[in-house]
């Protein structure tokens, strides 16, 4: 385990890169670009439907799966193999599942450096103008992606106790 108290963004975003492209890849056969990551304080107000994830152990920290409408319905098409018109139960229940398979797999990259976590059950939100917060007082690590015309979002931020 490392002595800081907090990961590097680098670090956060290698993990959510890899992760977010293998869940894509086999689960969805869907392609996404990476694009530069970022750091930010705090989530800004919100759009759209974000799944939250949190982890705990030595370390605490949390990780968000962020997407617009138009992105879940198509991600939630591929995962119901139909056609989706608009956000339901099933395509919400969907966004909750990528979440925890990219941010499960983020997390076990990074237990190498933290040692082990427990991961809770996604809370999934959808609406507009909304924001997220946790617990956890460190910087977010934002790193997107371009899928087809769509952007979508995993944010991760992670400290020592």
């Amino acid at each position: 385990m490392i002595a800081e108290s907090k990961l590097d963004t680098a670090t956060l975003a290698a993990a959510a890169k890899s992760s977010a492209e293998s869940v894509f890849s086999m689960m969805l056969a869907m392609e996404i670009s990476p694009l530069d990551a970022f750091e930010i304080a705090e989530p800004k107000p919100y759009d759209g439907v974000i799944s939250l994830v949190t982890f705990s152990g030595e370390w605490i920290g949390a990780g968000m799966f962020c997407c617009h409408e138009q992105l879940a319905c198509q991600i939630g098409a591929a995962m119901l193999g139909h056609h989706v018109e608009s956000i339901d139960a099933d395509v919400l229940d969907g966004i909750g599942e990528m979440a925890n398979m990219i941010i499960g797999n983020l997390k076990e990259q990074l237990e190498a450096k933290t040692g082990p976590l427990a991961l809770s059950i996604p809370t999934v939100v959808y609406g507009k103008n909304f924001c997220t917060r946790t617990a956890v007082r460190s910087p977010w690590t934002i790193q997107p992606f371009r899928v087809g015309e769509h952007t979508l979002e995993i944010c991760s931020c992670v400290r020592a106790l």
